[in-house]
C-alpha cells in the first residue's frame, strides 16, 4: 500500500472547509473491492470530513462527507435519560 499526501484543498462537500488530503492506494483490493481511498481531514479540527473510495479503473464506489459537525454541543440535563427517548 502507498500513501500520498496531496496537499491542502477546500472541500466543497464539507462546507468549503480547508482539508489535508491523503490518498491510499493498493495493488490488492481494499474494503469490498476498492483499491483507492482518498481521505479529507479538516485542518482546523483534525476530524475526517470526507472519504472517497474507488475501484480499479477509477469508478467511484462510495463517497462520505460530513459537513454539520458540532464540537462539544450543549445538551439538556436530561438528554441521556430514558424519558428523553419518548416523543
Amino acid at each position: 500500500m502507498t500513501v500520498t499526501y496531496l496537499g491542502q484543498q477546500k472541500l466543497k462537500e464539507a462546507g468549503d472547509r480547508l482539508c489535508y488530503v491523503l490518498r491510499f492506494r493498493s495493488d490488492q483490493p481494499l474494503h469490498r473491492g476498492g483499491n483507492e481511498m482518498t481521505v479529507y481531514v479538516d485542518r482546523e479540527t483534525w476530524l475526517e470530513v470526507g472519504l472517497v473510495i474507488k475501484e480499479e479503473g477509477g469508478k467511484v464506489m462510495a463517497e462520505y462527507f460530513f459537513r454539520d459537525i458540532k464540537i462539544n454541543p450543549a445538551f439538556k440535563p436530561d438528554q441521556f435519560k430514558r424519558s428523553a427517548l419518548i416523543p
